[in-house]
């Protein structure tokens, strides 16, 4: 599975419309099942583009260290999890899939403006 890009779903992505396409036409409305399915490509696709475009593989193979969310950055730095967020990029966050993660060995005190 580590060779599958985001190119790879996307055709998928591509080969599933035509195909739903075809059976709409012939048969009439689109079953929910499809729907979902097509919905389950979609928010692949979106993960698939958001690690490609942190340059991390879909284990998460990026790093050596284990990333740590905000939640757990806050009670490092006895500050809140908002005040994580609103410093997150001075602390060395990255942003992956709408959820703020860190390096804890890149995490420090001095960063954090409470």
């Amino acid at each position: 599975m580590s060779d599958l890009t985001a190119e790879d779903i996307a055709y998928a992505r591509a080969v599933f419309d035509g195909l739903v396409k075809e059976f709409v036409r012939f048969r009439g409305p689109m079953p929910p099942t499809v729907s979902r399915a097509r919905s389950i490509l979609d928010r692949a696709l979106t993960c698939w583009i958001s690690l490609e475009r942190h340059d991390i593989g879909p284990d998460g193979e990026e790093s050596v260290s284990e990333n740590i969310g905000s939640h757990d950055v806050a009670k490092m730095l006895g500050v809140t999890r908002r005040t994580v967020q609103r410093n997150a990029e001075s602390l060395g966050g990255k942003l992956i899939s709408g959820s703020w993660v860190f390096d804890p060995n890149n995490v420090g005190v001095d960063d954090v403006a409470s």
